[in-house]
């Protein structure tokens, strides 16, 4: 039945209460929160809820969009926010924690999402950590967002048009690895295993990425800030500083570095 537009249907506790959602002695351990195509449409908003113990902490596929995450706190699960083909999606103050695998992972043709001010942190594998995105996925943007003590990396974001405003990495294999056309700024890197700041690509693309106002700093055990070959590089107003190897490294074949 549709409904209203002025009147979107919202979960969360009563007024002084908080939810916890625990799919620890459910038969399967299914997901948490899970959403598939029907729900577009709706502006479904979640808010105020501890998930604890399912598959996935939240999970939209198949197309499933225009939903708000409000004040999630999520943690013990494979993997904490998954998104596969799934768009127009808000997540705000939000925690995703202590899974085993990721704490966000964006794939497939997902597009349209945003989070701010969210934490993900002692998440994953080699292969997962932090936030991670396909490079099928569109239009991401992330403010005022954390990784910390993440196994993989703390920023893995293969999505092109990508906009990092006020992150924060820190005690992660690596801080943040672009790999398409990206825009870091006002975005710090503190003490991540490898590079505070790895700027890649994919085969056969040659990306512009733009590292504005940034500060990296601590015992990187490789280059503070990482170009690869075939990335053009504006690097402005950004400190680098404290890496046990150069704080600021390009690979043979990259294009002269523009910016100071």
């Amino acid at each position: 039945i549709p409904l209203p537009a002025s009147l979107p249907p919202s979960f969360k506790g009563k007024a002084g209460t908080r939810p916890v959602l625990d799919g620890g002695t459910l038969v399967g351990k299914p997901d948490g929160i899970d959403l598939e195509g029907f729900c577009t449409g709706y502006n479904f908003i979640f808010a105020g809820l501890d998930l604890r113990n399912f598959t996935h902490s939240v999970s939209m596929i198949q197309w499933a969009g225009m939903c708000r995450f409000l004040d999630l706190d999520a943690g013990g699960a494979r993997g904490g926010f998954y998104l596969h083909d799934a768009s127009n999606v808000f997540v705000g103050q939000s925690r995703f924690h202590d899974d085993t695998n990721f704490g966000v992972a964006l794939k497939g043709y997902s597009n349209t999402i945003e989070f701010q001010d969210c934490v993900v942190e002692n998440n994953g594998t080699l292969d997962g950590g932090g936030f991670e995105a396909e490079f099928t996925v569109d239009n991401v943007r992330l403010s005022r967002c954390v990784a910390r003590n993440n196994a993989g990396e703390g920023f893995d974001l293969k999505v092109d048009g990508l906009q990092l405003d006020g992150c924060l990495a820190i005690h992660n294999t690596a801080g943040y690895a672009l790999w398409r056309n990206g825009l870091l700024q006002n975005c710090e890197a503190f003490d991540n295993l490898r590079q505070g700041i790895a700027l890649n690509r994919m085969p056969d693309d040659y990306p512009t990425q733009v590292v504005v106002n940034c500060t990296v700093a601590g015992a990187h055990g490789d280059a503070g800030i990482d170009v690869k070959a075939g990335v053009a590089a504006w690097i402005v107003n950004t400190i680098s500083v404290g890496s046990l190897s150069p704080a600021l490294r390009f690979a043979a074949g990259t294009p002269p570095p523009q910016g100071r």
